[in-house]
């Protein structure tokens, strides 16, 4: 565990090499992206966990983000996490595997001081730090920014978790809030009551933030759609802040400085203004997973750079400036029902879009949820009706407006043998044509099996899969996944890829029998259906090992699968 000698001397090594932290909920929010930052991406020093609860917490319904302008964020997950009891075993398993590279910056938040006690105590065998989120803008009434308001009632948190850990256990970090008059007075109260460091900022806020085609609110909370600010638009308010905090503690208070940071001159700026670790969040956005590395790289020789006086802007040319949440309006031309269950909707305009990638659909003040395209023209979906979104989207009627974003992931690249298999589960059928598609114009002899609950389903998508062979649909009659026995007696060993579609059991089930039959686990291909909040990496939830599906596609061998993260297929 971390102490705060220790952590001077790594502050001591800023004057050589700046050092960077993630940042609470930002895509260290699962334990294979906390296993990625500290073993892949190096420039980081520090990796820091999502807030955790005692209880676990669904947080606010989809759209949690929404991207306002180019690299400028409005959020609100709403303290979403697992709760106290499971996080710490996953974290304690963290901690069993291997000796970390970064320090580890444990995230809690309770809306009592009994709450932060309680949880206090149980990550104190894990945690380098514990950040207290004392600033979230958008939590439940007592949780956040409602603590941190106040110097009086944030040092009275803090005092008494110092008296519950003592001096020998993890360091206590206060997140302290920009929504204050006085941001200084604030930090210097709760360093007198016990705290080790500080950080700062969270997000601004909240407000509103309005979609300009629907005039609605796009996120979805007890709020009204009110969100905190994030990102580039937050940048002047944090280093505001930091010069603040800095000016009101002095020098050898650490201080974790983060806020809209996404070039080497802000992290240069950051250091000037009096941070000592530089967070970087939003950023992971506007860059591609493969080059998060370079990227954290590059911001760190460019602030190198200018901290000697030397002008360097490497970094720009990971950064991409595109939108990358822009909602687009469509309108219902054709629904048809099939079954109780089934709905294939088709809209106005086209979508192009390759087997790998998906698209948010959203209905303003309902929600919004990712699905596979499964035409690009006319743009179709099929929908599953099984909960309250898809319930909503069944309702609407030929006309009516259903709007768009995306796309995400990736194309799947083709490594097929001259056959391949395609099995479909589910709603997984949607994601069939296009890939059939792009197997059959490199040449490969596709046959395709789809399984199916309900009778009424037999017809959907047949002829748009048909263009590409032959199509054997096999109805369940009472046994779940009965297309995966039709797909074993007829399993070939060798010159013959295989791909499933559908929900991860199904696919787990259906792998696991092609191995045992003697089918190689890298001939095996899997479109994993993993949960996803925003699609631009950011939530950090849609993780197979250290790999972002929603940045590298939604297609992955089953030897990666195995190798890396076999429970997924549970």
């Amino acid at each position: 565990m971390a102490h705060l000698s220790g952590l001077h001397q790594r502050i001591a090594a800023l004057k050589e090499r700046p050092q960077l932290a993630s940042v609470s909920g930002v895509v260290t929010t699962s334990l294979a992206m906390l296993k990625y930052f500290d073993q892949d991406l190096t420039p980081f020093t520090m990796v820091t966990t999502k807030s955790f609860q005692v209880v676990p917490n669904p947080g606010n319904r989809e759209p949690i983000l929404c991207e306002v302008a180019s690299g400028s964020f409005g959020n609100s997950v709403g303290l979403r996490n697992q709760g106290m009891t499971l996080a710490l075993e996953e974290l304690q398993k963290l901690r069993d595997d291997y000796e970390m590279r970064t320090l580890l910056n444990v995230s809690i938040s309770g809306s009592t001081i009994e709450d932060f006690v309680i949880l206090a105590k149980a990550f104190e065998p894990v945690a380098d730090i514990l950040e207290l989120n004392f600033s979230c803008p958008h939590a439940e009434e007592g949780y956040g920014s409602a603590i941190g308001s106040s110097g009086e009632i944030a040092a009275a948190y803090v005092k008494a978790i110092r008296e519950a850990l003592g001096n020998s256990g993890p360091l206590i970090f206060p997140k302290l809030t920009p929504n204050v008059d006085d941001i200084g007075s604030i930090a210097q109260a709760v360093m007198a009551a016990g705290a080790d460091g500080l950080v700062a900022i969270n997000t601004v806020g909240p407000e509103i933030h309005i979609e300009p085609i629907s005039g609605s609110p796009i996120l979805q909370n007890p709020l009204g759609g009110a969100g905190g600010k994030s990102g580039l638009w937050i940048y002047d308010d944090a280093i505001k802040a930091i010069k603040a905090i800095r000016q009101a503690v002095g020098p050898e208070v650490p201080l974790i400085g983060m806020g809209g940071v996404s070039t080497g001159k802000d992290v240069a700026e950051m250091i000037l203004a009096g941070a000592d670790f530089v967070g970087v969040g939003s950023a992971f956005a506007k860059v591609h997973q493969r080059n998060w590395l370079a990227y954290c790289e590059a911001l760190v020789e460019d602030a190198i750079a200018i901290l000697k006086g030397t002008e360097s802007n490497s970094s720009v040319k990971y950064y991409s400036l595109e939108p990358s949440m822009e909602y687009k309006e469509h309108k219902i031309v054709e629904r048809q029902e099939y079954g109780s269950d089934t709905l294939v909707v088709t809209l106005n305009g086209q979508w192009p879009y390759e087997a790998g990638e998906y698209v948010f659909l959203w209905i303003p003040g309902v929600g919004e949820k990712p699905f596979s395209i499964a035409i690009d023209s006319p743009l179709t979906f099929v929908i599953k009706v099984k909960g309250e979104f898809t319930k909503a989207l069944s309702d609407l009627k030929v006309g009516e407006s259903l709007f768009i974003r995306g796309l995400y992931g990736e194309p799947f690249e083709v490594q097929s043998h001259p056959q391949a298999i395609l099995v479909a589960g589910g709603s997984g059928i949607a994601v069939v044509p296009a890939l059939a598609k792009r197997l059959a114009s490199e040449g490969v002899i596709l046959q395709t099996f789809v399984g199916i609950s309900n009778e009424g389903d037999r017809d959907v998508l047949r002829e748009e899969i048909e263009k590409y062979g032959p199509l054997t649909v096999v109805s369940d009659q009472g046994v779940v996944g009965r297309v995966l026995n039709n797909l074993l007696d007829n399993a070939l060993k060798e010159g013959c890829s295989y791909y499933f579609i559908g929900p991860t059991p199904f696919m787990g089930r259906g792998a696991e029998g092609l191995v045992e039959k003697g089918v190689d686990p890298a001939d095996i291909f899997l479109s994993l259906e993993l949960t996803t909040l925003c699609g631009v990496g950011l939530c950090g939830q849609c993780s197979c090992g250290k790999q972002l599906t929603c940045q590298y596609g939604t297609f992955v061998s089953y030897r990666f699968v195995l190798d890396n993260e076999p429970e997924l297929l549970k």
